[in-house]
């Protein structure tokens, strides 16, 4: 049983790796990856993709899950997974269960924060990305990072 759910995870770390060295970069391109990983999850999922300087992916690190309407992020545990895979950038993303990818008082307040500490730390946040089941929203995009 354990050799199994090691192979699986394997599996599973190829398969996102695979799928994010493609183009790290378009919002359209994280919302492909990610939308069948936390997309349909039921609480919300607090992610970092994190990239060296060439854009190679480097790993996805779930931050937190939190309740059904709500999560709770600080810079701390964002970056401490961005400093310990050696990151020159990241993505941050997570899942809105209602469907509903606007951004909320709370997204807007962390994106500045993440922002701001990666200014600080040399590590820039190059997006952040609201996936639902089958939309998203690029704070890129839409000029909020």
């Amino acid at each position: 049983p354990q050799l199994k759910a090691r192979m699986e995870i394997a599996r599973r770390a190829s398969e996102v790796k695979q799928e994010t060295s493609k183009c790290a970069k378009q919002a359209i391109d994280i919302f492909d990856i990610l939308k069948n990983k936390i997309g349909f999850q039921t609480k919300e999922h607090f992610v970092v993709l994190s990239f060296d300087v060439r854009h190679k992916y480097l790993g996805m690190d779930i931050i937190a899950v939190g309740i059904l309407t709500a999560n709770i992020i600080h810079p701390r545990e964002t970056f401490e997974a961005a400093i310990r895979r050696h990151a020159a950038y990241i993505i941050v993303s997570h899942n809105h269960p209602s469907g509903d990818c606007t951004p909320s008082d709370e997204d807007l307040e962390i994106t500045k924060r993440l922002v701001e500490s990666g200014k600080v730390l040399g590590i820039q946040m190059m997006d952040h990305v609201i996936v639902s089941r089958d939309s998203y929203l690029s704070f890129a995009n839409e000029g909020l990072v």
